[in-house]
């Protein structure tokens, strides 16, 4: 095993028993402080897990609760050992920056619906919550990235103008991914969509999930608003479709914000989003 291995994973992987040939550390970015981190195991046996370390305790127990109410479609973790959690690993095509064909994209609208529609405690169908602390991030937010020499006053006005004029102030709560594009997404060998790293789980504001997921998908126009059309067919209300402009500067923000912070030069490509939303003229926004 690696010597830069976390002690509580190679503790976990100790306490299967599990015949382990082969680890190898997945982690992209690594948030200093934090301690997450994403592991291949390769058993003897010829089959493969994923082991997911989280900040703590607390969290994996809270992660893993989650994961046992996800629909059919996304993958799971199926034991929890501390703050490690083993998840299932899927062979199959990831679908990455390309575009799906129109079955898998009507599938990823359909799987991300069945996720929002799913009964979990504190998220009733008719939960509500207040989109002031949105609306207050998104501005410290944009402070800081002035601060930092990453946006120009005129459009931090302009998104600050926006934000104030499409808050909806109410916002539909329920179980969301945050993090629901083609990155985490594969084509398993029987031809269906499945969802992995589902690791973001929490319960908040739908319309900032589908914000989310336009941000980081990044698809076409046109394949886009087709994803959004079969989402809304399959959903009891269109709310979390509406009022795009406030929720899609508050995901964008968030995504910048947080890669200021761990991985500076990774901002670019928010911070450029977040240049473009600022240039659309009022009449323009979709």
């Amino acid at each position: 095993m690696s010597d830069r291995m976390d002690p509580d994973v190679a503790a976990a992987i100790a306490g299967t028993g599990l015949a382990v040939r082969r680890v190898r550390e997945l982690s992209t970015i690594r948030s200093p402080g934090i301690g997450r981190a994403v592991y291949r195991l390769d058993l003897a046996s010829g089959s493969t897990i994923k082991l997911r370390s989280l900040e703590n305790e607390d969290t994996a127990r809270r992660l893993f609760d989650l994961q046992q109410r996800l629909p059919c479609g996304f993958l799971r973790a199926f034991r929890r050992q501390g703050r490690v959690l083993f998840e299932e690993w899927i062979e199959g095509e990831v679908l990455g920056h390309r575009v799906p064909d129109g079955t898998h994209l009507v599938d990823g609208a359909a799987l991300l619906a069945a996720l929002h529609t799913t009964p979990v405690d504190g998220a009733r169908p008719s939960a509500r919550e207040d989109t002031a602390p949105w609306r207050e991030n998104a501005e410290r937010g944009l402070s800081a990235l002035l601060a930092d020499g990453c946006l120009e006053m005129p459009h931090v006005l302009r998104l600050r103008d926006i934000l104030e004029r499409f808050d909806p102030h109410q916002a539909c709560v329920g179980l969301i991914h945050v993090d629901f594009c083609g990155e985490n997404m594969a084509i398993d060998e029987s031809g269906h969509l499945q969802v992995f790293d589902n690791d973001r789980l929490r319960v908040g504001s739908l319309a900032f999930d589908v914000a989310r997921a336009w941000y980081r998908w990044g698809l076409p126009t046109m394949a886009w608003d087709r994803f959004q059309n079969a989402y809304a067919q399959r959903m009891p209300s269109t709310e979390p479709l509406e009022a795009p402009q406030f929720w899609r500067i508050a995901a964008v923000v968030m995504s910048a914000s947080f890669r200021l912070r761990v991985a500076p030069a990774s901002a670019r490509v928010p911070v450029e989003r977040l240049t473009e939303l600022a240039a659309i003229e009022q009449t323009g926004i979709e």
